[in-house]
């Protein structure tokens, strides 16, 4: 998700004013924050497909796996059906929706100053290390998503899914995941209004 809405965020920001069109939306007669919103929808979008996009490639390397496993041992395997694998995709789509806007807003709250492509790169480069270091975090073991876990954006994230593919999510954790997603987009997304406005 952070790839696939990086650059359209670069280009709807930076790239608007190296092309000087940002002047020309500016004259428009709508306020910052419908500009915001649509700037991060239209971001959030190219995340949203290409996530969805990876989730029925893995779900196509899932069904392989499992018939071959089938053919091989006679049985299941794992004992992992297919219900099982959809019902962990289908937690994962609304959080992969916040994530999303979450990662626009953020990104585009950086890429807003920039005068030019190179220089929104340049912003970019400690937002994402940072961003790519708290997502890493749901690589220790020890680290499980609880009631403090569950607040911390993007660990959240990376630890709701990795539980889900898991398959032994505690579905309780499900709802201040996506609103501790949904509130920290609301605060870049106002931050951002304020910016353009």
């Amino acid at each position: 998700i952070l790839l696939s809405v990086m650059y359209p965020c670069i280009d709807l920001t930076a790239g608007e004013k190296e092309r000087g069109t940002l002047e020309t939306l500016l004259m428009l007669p709508v306020s910052g924050k419908q500009i915001v919103t649509a700037k991060i929808l239209t971001t959030s979008l190219c995340g949203v497909v290409t996530s969805i996009l990876n989730i029925l490639s893995m779900s196509i390397v899932f069904s392989v796996i499992m018939e071959q496993q089938k053919a091989l041992l006679g049985t299941d395997g794992t004992g992992v059906g297919v219900s099982s694998f959809i019902s962990a995709m289908l937690v994962i789509l609304p959080v992969i929706l916040v994530t999303a806007l979450f990662l626009s807003a953020v990104i585009m709250s950086f890429t807003c100053f920039a005068k030019s492509y190179k220089e929104a790169n340049n912003y970019l480069s400690p937002a994402m290390m940072l961003i790519m270091i708290i997502a890493y975090g749901s690589m220790i073991t020890s680290l499980e998503l609880n009631q403090y876990t569950s607040v911390v954006p993007v660990l959240n994230v990376t630890l709701l899914i990795r539980e889900a593919l898991n398959f032994r999510l505690n579905y309780s954790m499900v709802i201040p995941v996506l609103c501790s997603m949904v509130l920290y987009s609301v605060f870049a997304i106002m931050f951002l209004s304020k910016a353009y406005s």
